[in-house]
């Protein structure tokens, strides 16, 4: 079509290839603007060449797409943040290179370009990017009950000197200590020894103190008990793996291997039954026992105590572990609800203000991470509303979770039932009938119907609106439904009915009369019957 004229036409085939209209009827010049209609029915005005040469099209459906990509775009920040186990803060997208904010499992919040994020990168707390200095080491230390002995802080991998509050001391980086939340290796070793220690003093009622006098050499036994000729050795991570909290080379490694083994042919030498709990042997106090039951059956122990009498409630009496974690969630105004406690990476179960029931390891509950519920990150099932419904004294009566905006059945320790959304029973609410603000439905008026002998015929409820009624003789009115519930009826039966016009003119003829009137505003009448005044000048006969 080069050099050729243009024409009406060729304007109309452009525009049926883009699936709309020319509205024009003539063409001037490729500079002189048509009127368009796009497939959508949008009207716009536009220069032939601009459509022609540019290929743009409808300026209205340009404009929308871009809004529905920039919504589909923070959906896929939303959405790529739960991924992490986080969420995106941000309400919109505008570039790869704009600064969005975000917010991790844990509760730390910081901004970051959509970009960034995308190619792998995350929370710069949990991560240990953050730049921190020597005063927030020790600041943090002490937020631990103990020291950093350190004067100087290069990165948060290089090792630092430690101390906790029962005066050990150890190496570890500040990446170990605040990211992976670890503490005293001492103490846990202590800790688990204790409990392993607890286990065998109950099953066989008698003590298994340390002792260094069993073996030759000076070497110590985790417990001993010298009327059994029984002693257990708990092995923690350092007994089979080269970790710095322990060894600084590879050669005080191998010699603490050779002290284990050492140990164990001196025990076989003496007739000393051993038995060792490596730290991966269990995951929860009762794999804990089971394993020790376990190994001294395989050496022909017998066991005094009934496995099935065995508790732990005594050794969690006096834990100093679980009490750090019950003041702690004190002081976030919640609870701790368990009562036994494995590690700082073993979950246990925490309570929010709101009565929200959750799972977590302590050590994230330390690193200031909280409710998952409140923080809107938890995938909630049915299991929880049953926990939450159970935590206000009721029952969760539904058996299925399909999200926290479909209603479930709930039931009060009244045992009132109603339906509620997740959402409303975990911010507070509960049983409507026991606060007063339970709401009337059509059923309820209809069941009040029926007590009177009558029926509702209204099939929806209003709260401002009249609903139909019949009473037990047929009569149908209309009247609201509290003044229904108040006790009043039909007024037909009642005698109070006012009468209407066609009314009227039955009873005028049942008793051999007429109406002569219609259009009557006000009938004023004297007490024998008789017309006082009538309106438009016209009177009606008594009736």
């Amino acid at each position: 079509m080069r050099g050729e004229r243009l024409t009406i036409e060729d304007m109309q085939k452009v525009a049926e290839d883009k699936g709309g209209k020319c509205l024009s009827t003539v063409y001037v010049d490729s500079k002189t603007k048509l009127k368009w209609l796009c497939q959508k029915g949008h009207i716009w005005e536009a220069a032939p060449a601009h459509i022609r040469n540019s290929g743009s099209w409808c300026p209205i459906c340009a404009i929308a797409k871009i809004g529905d990509a920039r919504r589909l775009s923070i959906d896929v920040m939303k959405e790529l943040a739960e991924s992490k186990g986080g969420k995106c803060l941000s309400d919109s997208y505008k570039s790869v290179s704009t600064l969005m904010t975000w917010q991790c499992e844990k509760g730390h919040i910081w901004k970051a370009t959509s970009n960034s994020i995308r190619s792998g990168f995350w929370c710069h707390h949990c991560s240990g990017r953050y730049r921190y200095t020597i005063e927030d080491v020790k600041e943090y230390a002490k937020s631990k009950g103990g020291l950093c002995l350190s004067n100087s802080y290069e990165n948060n991998r290089s090792k630092l000197k430690w101390q906790c509050a029962e005066k050990h001391q150890w190496s570890a980086s500040f990446h170990d200590i605040k990211v992976d939340n670890t503490w005293c290796p001492h103490c846990y070793k202590f800790y688990s020894e204790d409990k392993v220690r607890f286990i065998f003093e109950t099953l066989f009622n008698c003590p298994f103190k340390k002792n260094r006098k069993a073996l030759s050499d000076n070497l110590e036994l985790d417990g001993f008990n010298e009327e059994l000729q029984l002693a257990f050795e708990y092995h923690g991570i350092q007994h089979y793996k080269q970790d710095s909290f322990f060894f600084k080379s590879k050669k005080e490694f191998e010699q603490r291997k050779q002290l284990d083994n050492l140990k164990e042919q001196l025990c076989l030498q003496k007739g000393i039954k051993l038995i060792i709990i490596p730290y991966d042997s269990y995951s929860s106090d009762d794999s804990l026992l089971q394993y020790i039951v376990e190994q001294l059956k395989r050496s022909n122990i017998e066991i005094k105590l009934p496995i099935l009498n065995f508790s732990f409630d005594d050794f969690y009496k006096s834990s100093k572990v679980l009490e750090e974690l019950r003041s702690l969630a004190e002081s976030r105004n919640g609870k701790l609800l368990s009562n036994h406690y494995i590690n700082d990476k073993s979950k246990v179960r925490w309570q929010c203000a709101e009565g929200h029931i959750w799972e977590a390891i302590p050590n994230n509950i330390k690193n200031n991470s909280w409710c998952p519920y409140c923080l809107g990150l938890m995938r909630k099932s049915i299991q929880d509303m049953h926990e939450l419904a159970q935590f206000k004294g009721g029952k969760c009566l539904s058996t299925e979770y399909n999200g926290n905006k479909e209603k479930l059945m709930w039931q009060c320790s009244k045992g009132h039932i109603w339906e509620a959304i997740p959402g409303s029973i975990a911010a507070g609410r509960w049983c409507p009938e026991c606060n007063g603000k339970k709401k009337i439905t059509i059923e309820e008026m209809m069941k009040i119907a029926e007590e009177k002998g009558g029926r509702c015929l209204s099939t929806i409820y209003y709260t401002d609106k009249p609903l139909r009624w019949q009473c037990s003789k047929g009569h149908e009115w209309e009247a609201k439904s509290h003044n229904v519930k108040k006790g009043q009826w039909c007024r037909k039966c009642s005698g109070h009915q006012k009468l209407t016009i066609e009314e009227m003119h039955d009873i005028a003829k049942s008793r051999g009369g007429n109406v002569y009137q219609i259009n009557i505003k006000i009938i004023r009448l004297t007490l024998d019957g008789n017309v006082q005044k009538g309106m438009n000048g016209k009177l009606l006969p008594t009736i």
